[in-house]
């Protein structure tokens, strides 16, 4: 006679399958992306390398296989078509990337915190490439391979097989070669997080300042002063009537759309102006390079945010929820979905930034003429325009 099997025995065994496999997917994908590149690839391309490689391993194990490894005709479990062996190498690897994958997040999380907050080169980094790689390496196998020789492995639950009864002192094997690595990687992760927030916003705030001082430099007396003896009076007239040149010349705020830039450059005053853009450039390149690392950060702690909770409550109530179980057995084999999202946000980004543009172009040019880059083109329309019905005026 079959065994009945009660429906949380069944979403236990089911849910982490499908996050599992797409998460195998997306790790895989991000692999092979990076390999594919040309160009030699950095610290942190093979720190993501690693870390995908414990995800693939972690999502496999944790959830595209789950319960199948636990050995046939264990009460209570659904999908139980494994043996005492394949119950062994499942809390191998389980528990070869439960360290791992957390040393190799805050390897990443550490490399950002150098190249962001601390300023090192890529060749500074690369020094530690062997501490970036070897800790999380040594720690996975080590644990891995003590917790074969002393026989620890055993099914949890109706989950898979890892530190479990009848092992002796189970519990103390889990908190001392697991949960320790967890806890301490996400706390450190926390802490990445607020330094490169931090970091942002310094950014940000130079960004304005630098706005904020170009634009008083741009509306200098010596530029309105070589705006008036560059053009005659008919023309300063012609160009008193646009609002944004009558703003410049006046003073006066401008619109948000318009770039007083234009009108400087225009002016000739745009001496260092270019190494003012390139200083712009970098700090706008080191503002999304934070805010990758704090998205790398992020997922390492969504993926594991429900087997920090279930452990926490645990410690405290003593007790196990089972929606709490649900969402550790659905996000922890996912880990590769966040980092694949994180990875590609860039290039998705600029190619809705390329359409944005794109689109707003061919609406423009299906409206008509007209001159989106603001007053220096007018300006220099109007002094055409009048250039034509009048003489003497330039030089």
């Amino acid at each position: 006679m079959s065994e009945t099997y009660s429906s949380q025995a069944i979403a236990k065994a089911l849910v982490p399958k499908i996050p599992g496999l797409l998460s195998v997917i997306a790790s895989s994908c991000v692999i092979y992306d990076i390999l594919g590149r040309k160009r030699r690839f950095g610290t942190r391309n093979r720190l993501l390398i690693g870390l995908s490689v414990s995800d693939i391993v972690g999502s496999i194990s944790f959830g595209f296989v789950s319960s199948w490894a636990i050995p046939r005709g264990t009460p209570g479990v659904f999908l139980a078509a494994g043996n005492d062996a394949t119950c062994k190498a499942q809390g191998f690897l389980l528990q070869l990337c439960n360290t791992t994958s957390p040393l190799y997040s805050g390897s990443l999380a550490f490399y950002y915190l150098l190249t962001i907050t601390k300023g090192w080169s890529e060749d500074d980094v690369k020094k530690y490439n062997i501490l970036l790689h070897g800790i999380p390496v040594f720690f996975g196998v080590a644990t891995a391979v003590v917790g074969l020789v002393l026989n620890l492995y055993h099914p949890v639950g109706s989950l898979w097989c890892w530190f479990g009864s009848p092992a002796p002192h189970y519990d103390a094997f889990r908190w001392g070669m697991a949960h320790s690595f967890i806890w301490s990687s996400i706390f450190f992760g926390a802490f990445v997080m607020v330094k490169l927030y931090r970091e942002v916003r310094q950014l940000e705030k130079a960004t304005e300042q630098y706005l904020f001082a170009k634009k008083l430099k741009e509306r200098e007396p010596r530029s309105i002063s070589l705006s008036r003896g560059a053009v005659g009076p008919q023309q300063l007239a012609i160009l008193r009537k646009e609002p944004s040149i009558k703003a410049f010349i006046n003073g006066e705020p401008e619109e948000p759309h318009e770039r007083s830039s234009t009108i400087s450059w225009a002016m000739n005053d745009s001496n260092g102006s270019l190494s003012s853009s390139g200083e712009e450039k970098k700090r706008r390149h080191s503002r999304e390079v934070a805010i990758q690392g704090i998205l790398f950060t992020g997922a390492h702690f969504l993926s594991f945010i429900g087997a920090f909770l279930t452990h926490l409550l645990q410690c405290i109530t003593g007790k196990v929820y089972f929606g709490l179980i649900i969402i550790m057995a659905a996000l922890l084999p996912a880990q590769g979905i966040f980092n694949f999202i994180v990875y590609m946000r860039p290039r998705w980004r600029k190619k809705k930034l390329a359409n944005t543009k794109k689109r707003r172009s061919n609406a423009a040019s299906s409206k008509g003429f007209s001159f989106p880059s603001g007053s220096f083109i007018r300006m220099q329309l109007l002094l055409s325009s009048s250039r034509t019905h009048s003489k003497g005026d330039f030089p």
